[in-house]
């Protein structure tokens, strides 16, 4: 059985991890748990459920452009952790906007304005997600992008190599 194992895992190129896929999975589970009378409400805003399971992603997509560049400080948490002697999810005092800020935020956000409640849904979507994400809530680096990793011959940034 191990021999098996071995030759099915030495076999795999390459690997998506969390990323789009991994996002696309949480709107899933998250539309699965949507009940019946708020689902009708999505699909006659959104036009059908496949809108709303590429919501999940959207915001990586858009972090770096600068019109939503405001937006990249929601998508972590720098702990004040100290792994492996301390580890909570203590952010940092100076830092008053980060993933925890932000899911409350977008939460608010959807019952103040119609116009955005698209963005505000699709931004508490995809934070939910990036909470469950090791890189997103402990490293002191805004989710260690200066940290890098050789890989295949490329110098890759930890959470690229993470994520994807």
């Amino acid at each position: 059985m191990n021999t098996v194992l071995l030759l099915i895992l030495s076999c795999v190129v390459g690997v998506q991890c969390f990323g789009y896929v991994g996002h696309r999975i949480i709107g899933r589970l998250t539309w699965a748990l949507v009940d019946s009378n708020t689902k009708q409400e999505l699909e006659r805003h959104f036009g059908g459920k496949s809108i709303f399971l590429q919501l999940s992603s959207w915001p990586d997509r858009i972090k770096f452009d600068v019109a939503w560049k405001w937006t990249f400080k929601y998508h972590f948490v720098n702990s004040q952790d100290d792994p492996p002697n301390f580890c909570e999810l203590v952010p940092n005092a100076s830092e008053d906007e980060n993933l925890l800020t932000g899911v409350e935020m977008f939460y608010n956000n959807l019952n103040q304005t119609n116009e955005r409640f698209v963005e505000n849904l699709s931004f508490l979507i995809h934070l939910v997600a990036d909470l469950h994400q090791p890189l997103h809530i402990t490293a002191k680096d805004h989710g260690g992008p200066r940290h890098y990793l050789n890989f295949n011959g490329q110098r890759v940034p930890l959470p690229l190599f993470y994520d994807t």
